[in-house]
């Protein structure tokens, strides 16, 4: 499998009706890298009991990728994981249908689509598989977009609904699950990264690459432990210092906090007047200021 080729797919696939000389030239540079990276393997590895493992689903977008149509595009990638194995399921890439009018808007649209397409199905076929419930960490890395699940409100983008037909409501009350974590997690670790956007260092390139579980096969097990030895080390000081988003405490918190308020069903202003901020009367007009004087 080569996960790495879809978002360069993705692009030249969308304008396969309208072809143009620049995309002979992405044609020909991806023909160029699959020459020369035919090494390259996606690999899942297991060092526990599959009880133990956890869905993983990394969403991401990339606001305004496209130079033509000023389209983002959404990454996604799903995984089972825990502190010893991680075994990669599915990834996507796809153009998002309108444009998105800022970052958090296009990355909450990827989050939708992350959820209904991928998500949501996984973890009802993990049931089944797992004889019980199953739980999913959501890993986000912009902030705006976090706050506005955990809340549930964003009245700058109330065009969601009739533009990309997504429901924010929808999105804080999935998030309302126990069994479902939301996690800020930083740009420099987001797996989806690579399904959203090109790259031209290629010192990030590699980086991106063993993310998604792409090694090459003539140093698979050294690049393989290397790997489980920083991911473990990351998901410890995660775990003692990175804040989890755990909406359904803060929604308990947030109904207990409004039950103790008195409820103000309207209020224009201050309940007693200030000093100092009488209303002045306006003053009649004179004669002479409305009647015009004759011109000669």
């Amino acid at each position: 499998a080569r996960p790495d080729l879809l978002k360069a797919v993705n692009a030249l696939a969308c304008f396969l009706t309208k072809w143009t000389k620049q995309c002979d030239r992405k044609l020909d540079r991806i023909i160029g890298y699959i020459a020369n990276t035919l090494t390259l393997r996606q690999c899942g590895w297991v060092g526990t009991s599959s009880l133990t493992w956890q869905l993983h689903l990394f969403a991401d977008a990339d606001f305004s990728g496209c130079g033509t149509t000023q389209k983002s595009t959404s990454g996604v990638y799903l995984l089972l994981a825990d502190d010893t194995s991680v075994y990669p399921l599915t990834a996507a890439s796809k153009r998002q249908q309108c444009v998105s009018k800022s970052t958090p808007e296009a990355e909450i649209v990827a989050a939708d689509y992350a959820l209904r397409s991928i998500g949501i199905p996984a973890m009802d076929l993990h049931e089944v598989y797992a004889s019980g419930e199953t739980s999913m960490v959501f890993h986000e890395d912009n902030q705006a977009t976090v706050q506005v699940i955990k809340t549930g409100r964003n009245p700058t983008m109330r065009h969601l609904g009739r533009t990309h037909n997504v429901s924010i409501t929808w999105l804080h009350q999935f998030f309302c699950d126990e069994n479902i974590e939301l996690q800020w997690q930083e740009s420099k670790l987001q797996a989806a990264d690579i399904f959203t956007k090109a790259f031209t260092d290629r010192d990030l390139w590699q980086t991106c690459l063993r993310h998604i579980n792409v090694f090459d096969s003539n140093n698979l097990l050294q690049s393989v432990t290397e790997l489980t030895q920083q991911k473990h080390e990351l998901l410890t000081v995660a775990r003692n210092t990175l804040p989890k988003v755990v909406l359904h405490a803060d929604l308990q918190h947030n109904e207990q906090e409004h039950a103790r308020k008195p409820h103000v069903l309207y209020q224009t202003g201050p309940l007693t007047p200030r000093k100092g901020n009488k209303r002045r009367k306006a003053k009649p007009k004179r004669l002479r200021d409305t009647v015009r004087k004759p011109t000669l």
